[in-house]
């Protein structure tokens, strides 16, 4: 066994016995302290959400070891983490991270039922479409390499079409899981610096404005990266940087400027300036402080927008992250 396995099968007893411990204090605390619900709903609430913990955690492992090549020990993980997955579109990106491990592994025949299983799963859901498309290039491409061509037809077509518009026709999606901006080439991995990659969007089709969001779940709550790409046009980077910082200020409730300048960011090819800006403002759904950051840059005729938000209560790993996020990101060449 590698040390990687022993560390791995390590990491997942240790989940397994954090699991058991955290559902055993809920049975304990329903005991002594029973809340207005039953003994037996207040158990299951709580190991939900043991569960979904065990899920998150389990899947970021699988991340990292996919990103570095650990393949045989990703598909573990992904597997272990199939056991505790929500249902839905989480389940879902659950099976096709297992495939995609499948695929690199050489595994086509046993992607293929995995990937179909998702394809199911997230065909009627609207908000899903970048994940649909995903499956299925990863589908049409294990099928074709089981020689299955005439089987998958319909699918490559389908393909095809999807391509020509939906859901983005701004990106290429790479089996290796990586987004390719294709005016830019810009690349975006399904994880830098501890963030992991959400589904894209396409905000403007006819002015090409594309965002891709980056996520990062703490105790306390969520920081979110959000990389916006857009042609510059006739406007400045201040100009776009003035119309956004705007344009937070007079949406988000509470909302108060601290700080805004001229700032130097280090990154993959060297340094970049750009404008600047740190606001607070109060969540309305958690009726919480938050902190929003603003970055805009001007890479020859492209414009590259960050927008960050964290709560207050998570400034610390959003000091430790933000700058290694914008140091590890792929920025093009002006």
């Amino acid at each position: 066994m590698t040390d990687m396995r022993r560390a791995l099968t390590k990491a997942f007893q240790t989940l397994a016995v954090l699991t058991v411990a955290a559902v055993g204090a809920a049975v304990a605390h329903a005991e002594e302290a029973p809340p207005p619900q039953s003994k037996a709903e207040a158990i299951a609430e709580q190991s939900a959400r043991t569960s979904v913990g065990v899920w998150k955690s389990t899947m970021r492992m699988g991340d990292r070891l996919f990103e570095k090549g650990h393949f045989e020990e990703a598909q573990s993980a992904y597997e272990l983490a199939l056991v505790h997955s929500p249902e839905g579109e989480d389940r879902a990106n659950n099976l096709y991270r297992l495939a995609t491990a499948l695929i690199e592994r050489q595994m086509y025949p046993e992607a293929l039922p995995h990937l179909e299983r998702a394809m199911n799963m997230v065909d009627h859901i609207p908000s899903t479409d970048s994940l649909y498309y995903a499956l299925l290039e990863s589908y049409v491409f294990a099928s074709i390499k089981t020689g299955r061509e005439q089987d998958v037809s319909g699918q490559a077509m389908e393909l095809l079409a999807i391509k020509s518009g939906k859901p983005s026709p701004w990106f290429t999606h790479g089996v290796d899981r990586r987004l390719t901006h294709r005016p830019t080439g810009i690349v975006f991995p399904l994880e830098v610096a501890g963030l992991v990659r959400a589904a894209e969007t396409t905000l403007d089709a006819k002015a090409g404005e594309v965002s891709v969001p980056y996520l990062l779940d703490g105790p306390e709550g969520r920081l979110s990266i959000a990389v916006y790409l857009l042609p510059a046009g006739d406007d400045t980077a201040e100009d776009h940087f003035r119309a956004a910082l705007n344009a937070a200020l007079d949406r988000l409730p509470d909302a108060r400027r601290l700080s805004a300048g001229f700032q130097r960011v280090s990154h993959t090819k060297g340094e970049a300036a750009g404008h600047h800006s740190l606001f607070s403002y109060e969540d309305t759904a958690s009726q919480t402080p938050f902190l929003g950051q603003l970055y805009v840059f001007q890479v020859g005729t492209t414009i590259i927008k960050y927008r960050i938000s964290y709560p207050a209560s998570m400034t610390d790993i959003a000091a430790e992250h933000v700058p290694a996020y914008l140091e590890a990101f792929d920025w093009p060449v002006s």
